[in-house]
């Protein structure tokens, strides 16, 4: 149906969307959309950056990541074209696509219908020892970029004829990024560890004879994944490029029957209102509970407070709490400093946890989020007789950081602090003078997980549902 007519149709529709292998692009799963469209399916496909006619460095992504945006924005791209809802959107994917479609699925958790994965690649076979941790060495020294492929037509497809069109397709890149060939793996570790949050309905295609990829990850990932309606096929005699193998009608004819049977039945997403008390998250934080004692944590907290105070931020941490508004300015900054040189080694060494990237990172996210929120809101007022004003309500702001960049940045919001320590009150008191912006900051010391606090806020929400105030993060923009 061409997509001019599919805001029209009177029936409800269905759509899928194909993710290529790694190399590859999306025409080299043609054959697989038109047996979908052939089956009803409205389908569509996408070239990942850096593969087919897409623009960037040839199979070269910053990390997984990255893909993931770009598969987000792309699949809310088809749904504004279609409107077909994310509900009624089916994912399809080959080895690399599919860790990128699982590891999508994961992070953004969209409520699509389920996803087939053919042989996804969660854990590559590389083959020579210890290829990873010698790619990482690399490039720390600024060596090996790329990594040329070993795979060839032969170990993909028994079939004479799709070996000779993948060999002469010119879009077919011969190597990879080594950096995201090292983000892939890690990707794959990453989603095997935590498989259980996955709760889509999943259909796993495995090749009996996958020289690419390792089939135990595969069955290891399957069995893991916290979904009712999963499905596992197994094709014994078939190579990795499994939508391209001599068996490929079989295979096609498989995944619209999966498909027809997750679409035979209303969508339904999961209830976590009780992800607390029974959970694969649970799980893994009970397991955690009951290890043994490991004598590392022992001897990082003894040195971090003996010789802790070298460094400005481990010395905040210990003085004022290692969660506190103090402690988060320095990760914020990220400026290592201290006594002395060591100071600002080991400063520098701190500052660079995985644990406090992560919380520069989700301050990236969380301002990109509220940018959005704030843009639409500035589209809506222009077009609109009546101007709405727009109101921040962070309900526990240390020092404010997400909210002072966005007052600096929005000078018609406005913004309710709340903290529940009072030097974090007198904190925000004296940034918002400093910025000369406390005309339109009111700052309280009120305690977030408190519903009562909730009644009569400067938003007027005066919501007192305590699953509601604790399902949120840190503020809200209204």
């Amino acid at each position: 149906m061409k997509k001019s007519a599919i805001k029209q149709a009177n029936q409800p529709l269905r759509q899928v969307i194909l993710l290529h292998r790694g190399h590859e692009h999306s025409g080299r799963l043609a054959e697989l959309g038109e047996q979908f469209a052939k089956a009803g399916y409205q389908v569509f496909a996408w070239d990942a950056r850096g593969n087919g006619r897409s623009g960037g460095i040839k199979d070269h992504a910053e990390s997984v990541t990255e893909l993931e945006r770009d598969l987000e924005g792309f699949v809310q791209l088809v749904i504004g074209q279609t409107g077909i809802a994310i509900e009624d959107t089916l994912i399809v994917a080959s080895s690399i696509g599919a860790v990128l479609a699982a590891a999508w699925v994961h992070d953004y958790a969209p409520n699509i219908r389920g996803m087939i994965l053919g042989t996804p690649a969660l854990s590559i076979r590389l083959y020579l020892p210890f290829a990873i941790p010698s790619l990482k060495v690399a490039r720390t020294l600024g060596l090996m970029s790329r990594v040329s492929s070993y795979v060839k037509a032969q170990v993909l497809t028994h079939d004479k004829d799709a070996q000779q069109a993948y060999n002469a397709d010119p879009l077919i890149s011969n190597s990879i990024s080594t950096d995201l060939l090292i983000d892939t793996h890690a990707t794959g570790q990453r989603l095997l560890d935590d498989a259980g949050a996955i709760t889509v309905p999943t259909f796993v295609l495995c090749a009996g004879k996958d020289y690419v990829v390792d089939k135990q990850a595969e069955r290891t990932f399957y069995e893991a994944i916290n979904t009712p309606i999963k499905r596992w096929q197994l094709y014994p005699d078939s190579y990795h490029a499994i939508f391209h193998e001599t068996n490929k009608a079989d295979v096609f004819a498989d995944c619209i029957e999966f498909a027809e049977e997750i679409f035979s039945t209303p969508v339904q997403a999961p209830d976590l209102s009780t992800a607390h008390l029974n959970s694969a998250s649970k799980d893994k934080v009970d397991r955690l509970a009951i290890k043994p004692f490991n004598p590392n944590f022992a001897i990082t907290r003894f040195a971090m407070q003996k010789f802790g105070h070298v460094s400005d931020a481990i010395a905040t941490g210990l003085e004022h709490g290692f969660d506190s508004g103090h402690s988060l300015d320095h990760v914020y900054y990220n400026q290592p400093s201290g006594q002395n040189k060591f100071g600002q080694a080991v400063d520098k060494f701190y500052l660079n946890n995985i644990g406090w990237q992560g919380i520069r990172i989700r301050r990236e996210h969380i301002l990109e989020l509220a940018r959005l929120a704030l843009a639409d809101i500035e589209d809506k007022n222009q077009s609109s007789n009546k101007s709405y004003q727009p109101k921040l309500l962070d309900i526990a702001s240390g020092h404010g950081f997400y909210a002072f960049d966005l007052l600096t940045e929005f000078t018609d919001l406005y913004a309710e602090l709340r903290d529940y320590e009072m030097h974090n009150i007198q904190a925000l008191q004296a940034k918002a003078q400093q910025l000369v912006i406390a005309d339109r900051v009111v700052t309280s010391q009120k305690d977030a997980f408190d519903p009562s606090s909730y009644i009569n806020a400067h938003t007027n929400d005066t919501s007192t549902d305590t699953k509601k105030i604790r399902s949120c993060y840190c503020f809200w923009v209204v």
